[in-house]
């Protein structure tokens, strides 16, 4: 569900729709995380999570607003740093949240992964703003 059609300007919808549909069926996804198939769920989120962020990544970097000086300092094992950085963190909040009950509504998660997410976009660009005026 999460990965079809899934795009930079759709991926928060996606996630909302994935948590409503976990919390929907809260049962089984608890249930699931607890058993092995649970790493395999958590491997799929973090694969599509790493995905999107990957593409976010890169269209920040190509970005022609932003400074072409950037570009170079952004190598292809930062960007990866930093998708896979973030996905964790989003794959994780998720799995707590569904382990802990899901007592926040998904609207509400899904807005805290967003407001991380921008802010981390906000924060990358600011720090390699910050490494080119140091070189």
């Amino acid at each position: 569900m999460i990965r079809t059609d899934l795009t930079i300007e759709n991926w928060d919808s996606k996630v909302l729709a994935l948590l409503t549909t976990m919390k929907k069926d809260g049962h089984f996804y608890q249930t699931t995380l607890k058993d092995i198939n649970g790493s395999e769920f958590q491997n799929y989120l973090f694969t599509v999570t790493k995905e999107i962020l990957m593409e976010m990544i890169e269209h920040l970097s190509s970005d022609r607003k932003m400074n072409p000086d950037v570009a170079p300092v952004m190598t292809l094992q930062k960007k990866t740093f930093t998708a896979e950085f973030l996905s964790y963190g989003v794959v994780g909040m998720i799995i707590d949240w569904a382990q802990n009950g899901m007592k926040q509504s998904p609207e509400e998660i899904t807005t805290s992964i967003k407001e991380i997410i921008n802010g981390a976009r906000m924060f990358a660009v600011s720090r390699y703003f910050q490494e080119l005026t140091k070189a």
